[in-house]
């Protein structure tokens, strides 16, 4: 998907889950808050490399939403996420 590294899979999970669309924008400060400390380093560069790619866009100064293509990616892998993390699938006993 576009050649996302883990990093910026991450920072994409994010905004799926912050449920941020086009419309909706997010300021850097929260995307550093949301983050573990581990990814703060390179935050600038792949949010950088995320507007290159189209994913997202500045929307003003270090405010930053998605565009159409980056709305589905973010969401398709919170979902991914999810799914993983939380499957409820019924066992059965016996």
């Amino acid at each position: 998907m576009f050649g996302l590294n883990d990093e910026e899979k991450i920072i994409m999970e994010m905004f799926g889950k912050l449920e941020i669309s086009q419309n909706k924008n997010v300021k850097f400060e929260t995307i550093q808050k949301k983050l573990k400390p581990k990814y703060h380093d390179n935050l600038k560069k792949n949010i950088d490399n995320l507007i290159a790619k189209g994913l997202i866009r500045p929307y003003r100064v270090n405010n930053y939403s998605l565009t159409d293509e980056g709305f589905r990616i973010a969401h398709a892998l919170w979902e991914k996420r999810k799914e993983k993390a939380y499957d409820f699938r019924i066992l059965r006993r016996g």
